[in-house]
C-alpha cells in the first residue's frame, strides 16, 4: 500500500488488508519533510506518530507491539506516558546506524493492553 498515512482512506485500506484480524505489530518509520527548525520538525513527527498510535490502538491485538521513530523534543515525555498507559513495557532505542548527533530515536512498546488505564 502506497500513500500518505495522514489520509483516512490509506488507514482504511491498511485495516481492510487485514480483513478484521487484529494486528500484532505496528512499525512506523514515518518522518515528515524536515524544515531545519527543531521544534517544528519535532511537532510534525509527533503528529505522525500520535496518528500511528491511534491506528494501533484501534487495530492491535492484545499483547501486540508498537515501534515508532520520533525526534527528541517537548512532546516526547507526554507521548512516552501515553505508551506506558497502553503497553506493559516501553523503552527507547537508538540504532547504531543513527548518527550520535541526530535527534532521531525509536520508541519500543510491547504488551498492548486493549483497555488502557486512565
Amino acid at each position: 500500500i502506497i500513500g500518505n498515512f495522514e489520509d483516512e482512506s490509506v488507514k482504511q485500506e491498511i485495516a481492510e488488508y487485514f480483513d478484521g484480524q487484529a494486528i500484532d505489530l505496528v512499525l512506523s518509520d514515518m518522518a515528515p519533510a524536515t524544515v531545519g527548525h527543531a521544534q517544528t520538525d519535532h511537532l510534525r513527527i509527533m503528529r505522525l506518530v500520535e496518528d500511528a498510535l491511534e491506528f494501533a490502538k484501534e487495530t492491535m491485538a492484545e499483547g501486540g507491539s508498537f515501534v515508532a521513530k520520533i525526534f527528541h523534543g517537548t512532546d516526547e515525555k507526554a507521548f512516552f506516558e501515553e505508551l506506558r498507559r497502553n503497553f506493559e513495557k516501553v523503552s527507547y532505542f537508538k540504532p547504531k546506524s543513527s548518527r550520535s548527533m541526530s535527534v532521531e530515536i525509536y520508541v519500543v512498546a510491547m504488551g498492548f493492553r486493549k483497555c488502557s488505564r486512565i
